[in-house]
């Protein structure tokens, strides 16, 4: 069920003004409830926003064929590092549980080296060159559960992201990002 009204999209509403996201190039993108949005991997990422320079990598499903393979263990280190306390122009108004997994669903957080995220629920936005990945936060269980070996070019971008949060972080997603995605003093 798509989110647009109601208790929902106030909260939808005021998640965003908090988070200094230029509400009005959204366009109504809320999300969804249950079930979550399927992108194939460097399509636009229209369920967050519709443009070119926002690109989806990780939004996997049973509908999704997907590259499987080795991942290095540097590159799933500094994507768990990067989920721990991640900028989000936006947060999930429910629970997505992993269409991947046969009986679980995989509704826990993730844990790893003694820390754990949040993996069902949240957004997890890189700078690359000139773009933004944007990836569920349940890309790391992908990589680990699944398999899943993200494309080149967001590899790269995790490896180079600075600390979330950053001022190097906030005025590398100014740089790469569509014009007013971040606004001046967001964090």
């Amino acid at each position: 069920m798509r989110v647009s009204e109601g208790a929902g999209g106030v909260a939808w509403a005021a998640a965003i003004r908090q988070s200094g996201v230029d509400a009005s190039a959204l366009r109504g993108r809320c999300g969804y409830l249950g079930r979550m949005s399927i992108h194939s991997d460097l399509s636009p990422c229209t369920s967050v926003l519709d443009s070119p320079q926002v690109l989806a990598v990780g939004w996997l499903g049973r509908s999704v064929l997907y590259n499987r393979g080795p991942v290095d263990g540097a590159f799933f280190e500094k994507l768990f590092e990067l989920l721990l306390n991640p900028w989000q122009p936006a947060v999930s108004l429910g629970i997505h549980r992993c269409e991947l997994c046969r009986f679980t669903g995989a509704m826990t957080n993730l844990f790893y080296r003694n820390q754990s995220v949040q993996d069902a629920t949240g957004l997890l936005v890189v700078p690359g060159d000139g773009v933004l990945y944007v990836a569920p936060t349940r890309v790391a269980h992908y990589v680990d559960a699944h398999e899943y070996a993200p494309p080149p070019a967001f590899v790269a971008a995790v490896m180079a992201c600075p600390e979330m949060r950053s001022m190097p972080y906030l005025r590398a997603l100014m740089k790469n990002g569509p014009k007013g995605f971040v606004k001046a003093g967001a964090s």
